[in-house]
């Protein structure tokens, strides 16, 4: 029987080639939102990454790292530009603490299994 997460996993690597087409517009709606007003200090982690459609919307002026739990997912981040690495954020963060300036986080807490925990 397969987990929840490795279906989702499965999922969001079956839909690599429709993801941006589906959701470019209402993530860049949630970046201009969410970011307007704020000073990005590098380096910047994004995580849940996805197709790095955040390093398309800041384009080059950002350090952008990625993280994923998704292989296709990070392909197609990592050919914009992001500095990625898989991770499965309901397991040990693979970067030191306060290695990074700015974490953002726009599509994966409803992925998380313990939310509170992520949060730490």
């Amino acid at each position: 029987m397969v987990s929840k997460k490795e279906r989702i996993k499965e999922d969001y690597n079956k839909s690599v080639d429709t993801y941006d087409s589906r959701y470019r517009e209402i993530q860049f709606e949630k970046f201009r939102i969410m970011l307007s007003g704020i000073e990005l200090k590098e380096p910047v982690l994004d995580l849940g990454c996805g197709t790095g459609l955040l390093q398309e919307f800041l384009g080059k002026r950002v350090k952008l790292f990625g993280c994923d739990f998704s292989e296709k997912m990070l392909e197609k981040a990592k050919s914009r530009g992001e500095i990625v690495k898989i991770v499965d954020l309901n397991k040990k963060f693979p970067y030191e603490n306060g290695f990074f300036n700015t974490v953002l986080s726009f599509t994966v807490l409803q992925n998380v299994k313990d939310v509170n925990n992520f949060l730490k």
